[in-house]
């Protein structure tokens, strides 16, 4: 889904994760340490969204890197 996010109004892609081991390997290379690490091309997690009434699933809000249809 791609929105606006309000806070910098910069264009971001929301994924709805119901898996926790993706969550954290997405926290762990958006992390401090490994984020300005050439060699990590991963798409930089921006934060995370807990959903009120689904306990087992988050949105991540990541950069929108292209458009798409």
């Amino acid at each position: 889904m791609n929105e606006m996010r309000h806070r910098d109004d910069k264009q971001a892609m929301l994924k709805r994760v119901s898996t926790a081991r993706e969550l954290e390997i997405s926290q762990l290379v958006s992390s401090p340490r490994l984020r300005h690490d050439p060699r990590n091309r991963c798409v930089p997690l921006l934060e995370v969204i807990g959903l009120p009434d689904v306990h087992d699933q988050k949105l991540m809000i990541m950069p929108l890197l292209r458009p798409f249809d």
